[in-house]
């Protein structure tokens, strides 16, 4: 019985760790609302969906999205298209509109709300897998905010006259994710503005900490010019006291040892005339060799 109590504290205490994450993802950003407004004399979008198309001599059909952005910045905001029926080569474009407008399914085109296209993003075409799709992010900016984005068609200024096409779609979709980010601390006024002298501050506003000392108001000692007493100078070497440099029995070896000694060198002349003798030996049989020298 204990156990199972145990289990069920450990799954509901998982439950609320995880619930308000995925409630946050999902509340990033999303579609709120939607409408498409049209002109084509024959307009076939499936029940529920919507149609963007492209005339001659301009748009047809075009479909608008509001959206809620709860989310401080998004780290994705993908817009997705789902085709139903495509007649020719659709070009779409995602374009902010600040006209107000109604929710309408199939609405009079002289009620569609204006896009601004000056700041737009294409979207991409995924002919095999039926999708248009459009990273929104620099179009909401950061929420928490409601904007309204359109979809067009993306039109070639270069070309009199456009290619038309006309494209149903099933659905649209956002998928977003995101977090708030912590807002910056708020300055109550209750800690030091550093008008004041330097290294003073407000002890209110750290934790009870004593305030470091005013070092503009503090003046740095004289330095003193009275010589110490007699007994409290560090007695000088004899050689510093005349002025000259300490000899080699000065360095604190004791008389009559060290390497000034005639004894102290004995080491270094016994290997020195090993080497020369050793040297003569060689050069010796090395002569005798070439027929320089004679054996004895």
């Amino acid at each position: 019985m204990k156990a199972r109590a145990a289990w069920a504290a450990a799954a509901a205490a998982v439950v609320a760790l995880v619930l308000p994450v995925a409630a946050r993802a999902q509340t990033a950003a999303g579609i709120v609302e939607s409408g498409w407004w049209t002109q084509n004399p024959a307009p076939n979008a499936p029940a529920g969906g919507f149609e963007v198309a492209e005339g001659p001599q301009g748009p047809l059909s075009v479909a608008a999205f509001r959206i809620r952005v709860d989310a401080t910045t998004l780290t994705q905001g993908v817009l997705t298209l789902s085709e139903s029926q495509v007649v020719g080569t659709p070009a779409l474009q995602v374009c902010p509109t600040t006209s107000n407008w109604s929710a309408a399914s199939g609405g009079a085109y002289s009620s569609a709300p204006t896009p601004n296209c000056a700041t737009s993003v294409p979207m991409t075409r995924n002919a095999a897998g039926a999708a248009d799709t459009a990273d929104i992010r620099k179009l909401v900016g950061t929420g928490p905010t409601t904007v309204s984005l359109m979809v067009v068609p993306l039109a070639n200024a270069a070309v009199p006259l456009q290619v038309p096409f006309d494209a149903t779609f099933g659905s649209a979709t956002l998928l977003a994710d995101g977090d708030v980010e912590a807002q910056p601390a708020v300055d109550n006024g209750s800690s030091s503005s550093g008008s004041g002298s330097l290294g003073s501050f407000d002890s209110t506003s750290s934790g009870g900490v004593s305030p470091s000392p005013d070092l503009g108001a503090t003046p740095f000692p004289a330095l003193a010019t009275t010589p110490p007493a007699a007994e409290e100078q560090a007695t000088a070497a004899p050689a510093q006291q005349v002025g000259s440099f300490p000899t080699t029995g000065q360095t604190g070896l004791p008389a009559g040892h060290g390497s000034n000694q005639p004894w102290g060198r004995a080491p270094v002349y016994a290997i020195v005339a090993l080497a020369v003798g050793a040297l003569a030996t060689f050069a010796r049989r090395a002569l005798r060799s070439i027929g320089w020298l004679e054996s004895t």
